[in-house]
């Protein structure tokens, strides 16, 4: 939403206001491309666990999909960095190509993704994925704590 609203200020300020919503837009993509991070870690840790479980389909379609969204992006932040020469128009119409990806790759995440994975992932799985998200980095919040579920303890009676 932020780089849409910058993108709409640009068209009517003056060339000192444009500068700065530049670098506004620069640190505002900076942000938004951290989804990358989300995706690796979908990608490497997520997929081969749903696909041990037999869950073979999602992962290959919604990994060509993400590699589709990050050419998007590259495109939409190669077009804001030379905004000065291809023009707002140019610059909002690739941003909106992969907004309308990126939201729709959220919301099948939310409704296909994270009901298989709350249907088939043990804690031990998530226990795993806590490990090793480390090594991915994090999307804009970076976990405050270690999760540490708690074990319950089965004895014979």
């Amino acid at each position: 939403m932020r780089v849409g609203r910058l993108l709409d200020t640009y068209a009517n300020s003056d060339e000192e206001m444009q500068e700065e919503i530049r670098k506004g837009l620069k640190r505002q993509l900076s942000l938004v491309e951290q989804f990358e991070c989300h995706y690796k870690r979908k990608e490497e840790l997520m997929f081969p666990i749903m696909e041990s479980y037999g869950h073979d389909s999602p992962p290959k379609v919604m990994w060509g999909v993400d590699d589709q969204i990050r050419e998007l992006f590259c495109e939409a932040k190669t077009a804001a960095e030379d905004l000065s020469n291809l023009g707002i128009e140019q610059a909002r119409a690739t941003f909106e190509n992969f907004a309308a990806e990126f939201e729709a790759m959220i919301f099948k995440e939310e409704s296909i993704l994270l009901m298989i994975l709350l249907e088939s992932f043990t804690q031990d799985d998530w226990l795993k994925i806590a490990e090793e998200s480390d090594a991915y980095g994090y999307a804009i919040i970076k976990p405050a704590e270690k999760w540490m579920p708690a074990r319950q303890s089965f004895t014979e009676a």
